[in-house]
């Protein structure tokens, strides 16, 4: 973690300017009513949400964003249908001009595979807008069967192929990030904030979905290997294998429940473990991440000083201002009634990613380094549960071995084998409930918590003077929490001092669960507490990666 200990910013005086350095560790439900299933069939386990099904009279979420042409939306009983309704768009002229939209969430992050129903009556297109790496993209979907396209770096067009949703009903299902990559393999999906139709007709059922996936070719990779498919092939992906995985995965009566009946798969649900990584692998990791914040940080587009911007709130509603300064912890707006500094934890979750490009680097690097220790743990346990599948042979069936007498002056030497890693089993995470009251440290934490301590009298003594007094830790909710009781030297110092170190602090204290097995770098959480017992920052509840400090 010695690289995570010596980035930070030098705008700071004196021996808190080295503590920050030494701390630092560089700058990274759904639509109403919506219900989180999971399912498993035919032994593909998947997950999926439904964000729109034309159930609610009263349409929450959708608008018309573009009055060019008049128009109206409606839930309505679908033609035909049985006790099923649908959002029906009626553009007054039949044509493009008017734009209806649906809204999705604040915390709507990370979608990737998106589902929906379709039925038009005249030519349309389907926007997906997406917060990127890159900044606001526009995935566009339409039919027909021209080549993808980018233009001007913010729609990546995409056909559907033919009169796909033309005149009857057509399921597409699309993978938004594959989807971008088609467009800059470097791009990365960071939040779908909206989902905007033009034409004239009828959407139904849109869906998110999440299962595993690693070529991103919308096959499930259990799928694909019950059929000999390489699971990290694209190319073995066909319109008809993909019918199938939709099919499969459709909710049975529309109710996300198998048909009556029906046989449930009788394999067993995978456990979920944690696994301890070396020291050379920690290591790697750690390198990993400052090769991706660098990367990522020269990708990110940068604020425009003297633009107008709507800056929307944690809170709710906006300031309008125009942008005069921006740093890693604040900005600075002039609006009608005078300069505003906006902190960083008050600016909303898709605001903060375009207006705080350190932060949005850092952010997308750390989902970097999770996928790529993902796939390093997932290969751990496949070794381990490959060594337990095996046979125990006893010594009574064991062949006696010939006595081999070793050469003069030469020492014999039993083959040692790398033994498999331990799997620990891992609690289902949710969200945690922080309580500060002081309670003694599990035993499974307590390594990662003295590893924490150690490091944390390093920089004590480095810089003499102390950031915290006081540490312990708690599993909540299938989450590590670290509690850290603040010097009240630390709490005296400037906002984007105590943000940039609050920061550090998550992050090695993240990386350090990771790598010892104890938590992954998803449910590794810090809160900061005054030596009052008031809570003064550390991390959001919902995402352990998203720190704020108090004003």
């Amino acid at each position: 973690m010695q690289q995570l200990s010596q980035i930070m910013c030098s705008r700071a005086p004196g021996r808190w300017r080295t503590l920050a350095v030494l701390c630092l560790a560089v700058v990274g439900a759904l639509a109403q009513g919506s219900r989180l299933r999971s399912r498993q069939r035919d032994a593909v386990e998947y997950t999926f949400v439904v964000l729109e099904n034309g159930g609610n009279a009263a349409l929450p979420g959708w608008d018309v964003y573009d009055t060019r042409g008049p128009g109206t939306l409606a839930s309505e009983p679908e033609p035909g249908g049985k006790d099923n309704r649908v959002v029906v768009f009626r553009p007054e002229d039949g044509t493009s001009a008017c734009g209806f939209r649906l809204t999705l969430p604040e915390d709507q992050q990370g979608c990737c595979k998106l589902q929906w129903r379709m039925k038009f009556t005249s030519r349309y297109t389907i926007y997906v807008q997406c917060e990127t790496s890159a900044g606001k993209v526009y995935v566009q979907y339409a039919p027909g069967d021209e080549a993808h396209s980018f233009v001007e770096d913010r729609y990546s067009r995409h056909a559907l192929g033919g009169e796909t949703g033309m005149w009857k009903w057509a399921t597409v299902r699309r993978d938004i990030q594959a989807d971008l990559w088609a467009a800059d393999p470097e791009i990365e999906l960071q939040a779908v904030h909206a989902i905007m139709v033009r034409g004239s007709g009828m959407v139904d059922d849109i869906r998110v979905y999440d299962y595993r996936d690693q070529d991103h070719d919308l096959l499930p990779d259990a799928f694909e290997e019950q059929r000999k498919l390489n699971p990290k092939d694209a190319n073995d992906a066909t319109p008809r294998l993909i019918e199938q995985v939709i099919e499969l995965t459709a909710p049975a009566q529309g109710k996300g429940e198998p048909k009556d009946g029906q046989r449930k798969s009788r394999k067993a649900k995978r456990q979920r473990y944690r696994v301890v990584l070396n020291a050379a692998e920690r290591q790697g990791l750690e390198t990993y991440f400052e090769e991706r914040l660098g990367k990522r940080l020269a990708q990110a587009p940068k604020p425009e000083k003297g633009r107008v911007y709507h800056v929307r709130l944690r809170a709710g509603g906006e300031i309008v201002g125009r942008l005069e300064k921006f740093a890693a912890g604040r900005i600075t707006l002039r609006t009608q009634h005078g300069t505003l500094v906006m902190p960083i934890h008050r600016v909303s979750r898709q605001d903060t990613l375009s207006l705080f490009p350190r932060e949005a680097a850092r952010q997308m690097a750390m989902r970097d380094v999770q996928k790529r220790v993902n796939r390093l743990v997932e290969s751990k346990i496949e070794a381990a549960e490959a060594v337990a599948e095996q046979p125990v042979v006893t010594p009574a069936v064991l062949p006696d071995a010939p006595v081999v007498p070793a050469e003069d002056g030469v020492e014999t030497a039993e083959e040692t084998q790398e033994p498999p890693p331990v799997l620990r089993v891992a609690t289902r995470v949710g969200r945690p409930k922080y309580d500060v009251r002081r309670a003694p440290t599990p035993a499974g934490i307590k390594p990662v918590l003295q590893a924490f301590a150690e490091w944390l009298k390093t920089q004590h003594r480095r810089v003499g003077g102390r950031v915290g007094i006081r540490l312990y830790a708690k599993e909540q909710n299938g989450n590590v929490v670290l509690y850290l009781v603040m010097a009240p030297t630390f709490l005296a110092q400037d906002y984007d001092l105590r943000h940039r170190m609050a920061v550090g602090i998550q992050q090695f204290w993240a990386f350090r669960c990771q790598g010892m097995g104890v938590a992954d770098l998803n449910s590794a959480h810090l809160v900061m507490v005054s030596p009052e017992g008031r809570v003064v920052g550390g991390s959001r509840p919902d995402d352990p990666a998203d720190v704020w400090v108090a004003e």
